[in-house]
């Protein structure tokens, strides 16, 4: 496990550009599961977002997200996609969800940055 590290949104959108993709609190909680954020934000209020790295990609999660490409309508489809891969008792049943996870994570990232949203 790694340590997020506090981020300005200053950098982070000059780092990452136009590769954000923001998705509101607890929306895509089963796809962002097998994931470890690398960085968060926060303002005066306290915490505002976590920021995941997936793909050279900055995926922002939170209350308060980084603005970037955002579609509710894509990333339901695909956290209801996740969610249906639900595992067993079994260990290799558990890896195969986490692998079909990490694939529909990466299709949805991948769908976004295409569209014109």
């Amino acid at each position: 496990m790694t340590m997020k590290f506090k981020a300005t949104r200053r950098d982070i959108k000059s780092y990452y550009g136009n590769k954000i993709i923001n998705i509101g609190y607890c929306q895509a909680p089963t796809l962002l599961s097998y994931e470890e954020p690398t960085s968060y934000c926060a303002g005066i209020n306290g915490w505002d977002c976590d920021n995941y790295e997936i793909n050279g990609v900055l995926v922002s999660t939170g209350y308060r997200t980084i603005k970037g490409k955002s579609n509710y309508k894509t990333v339901q489809k695909y956290e209801q996609l996740a969610q249906k891969h639900s595992t067993g008792n079994s260990f290799l049943d558990a890896e195969a969800h986490k692998m079909a996870v990490k694939q529909l994570l990466s299709s949805m990232i991948s769908e976004m940055m295409q569209a014109n949203v």
